[in-house]
């Protein structure tokens, strides 16, 4: 086991505070509005989200690496995702598992992004040293890039590394473990901007980063992808 963690409050405005806030203090609107967003998950859904990270009373602590498949009750599963991820493994901005209609239950993954600079750039970029797990990154890569119907040709340990490691996440826990699984990029906007103009910037972002990474708009794990844009306060 690989139990990377990080704990605190935020102490800034910005994608990490927001979402400690909604999670903590709101998840009434944050559990309707991702809900709402997904078509998918609310065929699935009887309404409850637990969120179990990141959670005032455990200090607001994120999890990487394998040990994110604890709190989302699923930690049988660490020696697969050993098999099918190094120990370089993301650190989630947020965790839920999600309650079925029919006592079943599914995971949500969670990603925050306040500014276009949390999207992608060489500060994102695949980092690791390894040829060992440069190895396995690339071929974990590969699968989900056949799955997803996407030429091998496209680079994705480069300026958007970030953003498809997530999927290839989504991948292993929906299609390899065969757990429902609902990967949600949560994109903020102020209450004071016109919410319609901000989405459709938000959304242009978006089709800019399947483009450089060729992504169809449809594929196996498109109606598990959900973006929500949740209204804050920018303080």
């Amino acid at each position: 086991m690989k139990w990377g963690q990080s704990f605190g409050r935020a102490n800034s405005p910005g994608s990490q505070k927001y979402l400690q806030d909604l999670v903590n203090y709101s998840p009434g609107y944050l559990n309707e509005l991702i809900i709402s967003s997904s078509i998918s998950l609310s065929d699935f859904s009887n309404g409850d989200i637990e969120w179990v990270s990141p959670l005032e009373r455990d200090n607001f602590k994120e999890y990487r690496d394998d040990s994110f498949l604890w709190p989302i009750q699923q930690a049988w599963h660490y020696k697969k995702l050993g098999s099918f991820w190094p120990s370089t493994g993301p650190q989630w901005d947020g965790l839920a598992i999600i309650h079925g209609k029919d006592d079943s239950k599914g995971t949500i993954l969670a990603e925050a992004k306040a500014t276009t600079y949390e999207l992608g750039g060489p500060h994102y970029a695949c980092r690791s040293e390894s040829g060992y797990n440069i190895e396995r990154i690339n071929s974990a890569f590969s699968k989900v890039k056949d799955a997803l119907r996407v030429d091998q040709a496209f680079d994705w340990m480069g300026d958007y590394y970030q953003y498809v490691n997530r999927i290839a996440h989504l991948y292993f826990l929906h299609v390899i473990c065969d757990i429902p699984t609902w990967l949600v990029y949560l994109y903020f906007i102020s209450r004071d901007a016109d919410e319609k103009q901000a989405i459709k910037y938000w959304e242009n972002c978006i089709s800019g980063i399947y483009n450089k990474l060729g992504l169809p708009e449809e594929h196996i794990l498109s109606e598990r992808m959900i973006n929500a844009f949740p209204l804050v306060s920018l303080r």
